[in-house]
């Protein structure tokens, strides 16, 4: 309590001058020891203050510091919660991705022997039908190729779910990073000029090797890659980009195409806006991006375009 400011060797004149203090009552704000501020009580003239002042400014003080430590309490709680919610949704999601990967994996074994069978037919009919007239000819080879195409479908739907039942099972080995990404453009990026699409590389280059499963990210990065010249049916632009940062490596898949509606949880198992789409590829990239200890996220706004972010230890 200082009767008069201007008086006492620890009160800053200038300030008080400024602020129009002469006289002023100090008060921590002390709530469970915990210090969390001080509360000043203040008049513009020299002045004492009675016991009744007094106890009101420290009535006031436990009031307000009572109320910050709630306040205080309160953010720890909620933040304690969402992250227990997300640590729950992560345990059950990759629990749900297991049990599926076990049955879809066995599934897919025994429809891809049948398939091979097909396909081991159709190589025989198809060297018959060569031996056919040629308008004969023609009308077959037409429908026989017609059934490969649905048979190589067929496999690739095989082939992914197979890949669910070693989504986690990744081999980490010291490599180049940009290294699976052009890798990854060499396999699709044909794809993405017959279709119209400007393919943009802006890759920085890693200072140093990172330990990934490169067979892995770069299964990852093919998805991302399909996913973003399927949403530009009219053309666009892909940009791949890689960016080295302390700590994390990042790889950015970007395009200009439909974008993604806010409502839609894209990694959610099943869920596709594709009419041949299983909704497994999003869902096992992100898990084998965990895999890795990274985490995989996107930005989108409809339609002006989606960039998927892959951030991975360095």
């Amino acid at each position: 309590m200082y009767q008069d400011v201007a008086t006492h060797p620890h009160v800053n004149a200038d300030l008080a001058r400024r602020w129009g203090v002469a006289s002023q009552i100090l008060v921590p704000l002390l709530a469970r020891d915990r210090l969390g501020g001080v509360m000043m009580a203040t008049r513009s003239r020299p002045s004492s203050w009675s016991a009744d002042e007094v106890a009101l400014a420290d009535a006031l003080a436990g009031y307000a510091a009572i109320s910050i430590e709630n306040a205080r309490l309160y953010e720890e709680a909620r933040d304690s919660l969402l992250r227990l919610e997300q640590a729950q949704h992560s345990i059950v999601r990759s629990e749900r991705l297991a049990a599926i990967g076990t049955v879809a994996a066995s599934l897919a074994h025994e429809v891809r022997n049948p398939l091979n069978s097909i396909n081991l037919q159709l190589v025989q009919l198809t060297r018959r039908v060569a031996r056919c007239d040629e308008t004969l000819r023609a009308g077959l080879s037409s429908l026989l190729e017609t059934a490969r195409r649905e048979i190589a479908r067929l496999d690739g739907l095989v082939e992914e779910f197979l890949s669910l039942a070693s989504v986690d099972r990744v081999s980490l080995v010291p490599s180049d990073p940009d290294a699976v990404v052009r890798e990854s453009l060499a396999l699709m990026g044909p794809l993405a000029r017959e279709r119209g699409i400007e393919v943009r590389e802006e890759l920085e280059g890693a200072p140093r090797p990172i330990v990934i499963d490169g067979a892995k990210i770069k299964q990852v990065l093919v998805n991302l890659i399909r996913n973003a010249i399927e949403a530009m049916p009219g053309g666009g632009v892909l940009t791949v980009a890689t960016q080295g940062a302390p700590g994390s490596f990042v790889i950015r898949v970007a395009d200009t195409g439909v974008g993604i509606e806010p409502d839609l949880d894209v990694f959610d198992l099943f869920l596709t806006t594709k009419k041949s789409g299983t909704g497994l590829g999003l869902a096992i990239a992100r898990r084998i991006v965990e895999a890795h200890g990274g985490t995989l996220s996107y930005e989108s706004e409809p339609g002006k375009g989606t960039t998927f972010s892959i951030v991975l230890k360095s």
